[in-house]
């Protein structure tokens, strides 16, 4: 069996435990951590990207991604959050849960455990 992704054999661990894509597919797992996983930006715990976007999940954002609203911490109200093939956000479909200075570290998706622990959250 090969990964629909690269077109690489499958070990059978990734056969036994497979990873799929957003369509369903099996993908090795190289290509699900690259494709398909993104970092909590303030523990790491990786997160499967399908879910990052859903109502309910938190997503930090600074002033130099998004001039038209200010920095901070954004919980998911509606989907998208994003225009597709860019990174302008669609304000509507955020909820600000929390201000933070500009030039805060973090930027992205923050996982739930996290997002239990922001003041104001």
């Amino acid at each position: 069996m090969l990964c629909v992704d690269c077109d690489k054999p499958l070990s059978p661990k990734e056969i036994d435990e497979p990873q799929l894509d957003h369509l369903g597919n099996v993908v090795c797992n190289t290509c699900f951590q690259e494709n398909f996983d993104t970092p909590c930006m303030m523990c790491g715990e990786m997160l499967e990207t399908k879910f990052v976007g859903e109502p309910g999940r938190y997503v930090s954002i600074n002033d130099f991604v998004l001039e038209s609203i200010p920095a901070g911490i954004y919980k998911v109200i509606d989907t998208p959050i994003q225009w597709r093939g860019d990174h302008t956000f669609i304000a509507a479909h955020l909820e600000m849960a929390r201000n933070y200075p500009a030039d805060d570290e973090f930027l992205g998706h923050i996982c739930p455990t996290c997002a239990t622990t922001i003041k104001g959250v």
